[in-house]
């Protein structure tokens, strides 16, 4: 529409028309969504002694309708595995590797391997987790390092070379350990 026309008086009811349907529409979702509100419980009175001092009641606060998907914990995944369970069950099979040096810079293949395996198993565990919440969890990185992962493992899967991959990773991890055990 051009700048400098006029609205008939039909046009102005209609465009007022629809902007009152709009806010009215947007007032009612408002009203429909629950804002989070803490609810104070009273748990039993209890008397602990700390240092010297006796509390005799205490109060818990917790905030309903709040979680952070980027600590591994969503509104979908109440009972599914956190990130740091899933990872540190894949490292159960990687030793000498800790979750710190998988969410630290270190690139060598020691390390990059057993991320790439933990990237695709949450991956795989946790699909209401996007590819940049999975990447930030993993010390910040880029979302494109999770999809990398995510093909890369795929691809030993599809070509049946993981296993091999995982035993080669071992026999590597055993000359190391031996090379910088002397």
């Amino acid at each position: 529409m051009n700048m400098h026309s006029r609205l008939t008086p039909s046009q102005a009811a209609f465009y007022e028309a629809a902007k009152a349907r709009g806010i009215r529409k947007l007032e009612a979702a408002r009203r429909r969504t629950p804002t989070p509100q803490p609810s104070v419980q009273k748990v039993k009175a209890q008397t602990l002694a700390l240092v010297g001092f006796s509390l005799s009641a205490s109060m818990q606060i917790e905030w309903n309708h709040y979680r952070s998907p980027y600590f591994g914990n969503s509104e979908e995944s109440g009972a599914k595995n956190t990130m740091d369970r899933i990872a540190a069950r894949v490292l159960e099979g990687f030793p000498g590797v800790d979750l710190a040096k998988i969410k630290g810079r270190e690139r060598n293949r020691f390390f990059a391997f057993p991320r790439h395996l933990i990237l695709y198993t949450i991956h795989q565990q946790r699909s209401d987790l996007t590819f940049p919440q999975i990447a930030r969890w993993c010390g910040g990185r880029d979302h494109t390092t999770v999809m990398h992962s995510a093909q890369l493992v795929e691809r030993l899967i599809a070509e049946e070379k993981l296993e091999a991959a995982i035993i080669q990773w071992r026999v590597d991890a055993d000359v190391r350990k031996r090379r910088f055990s002397k």
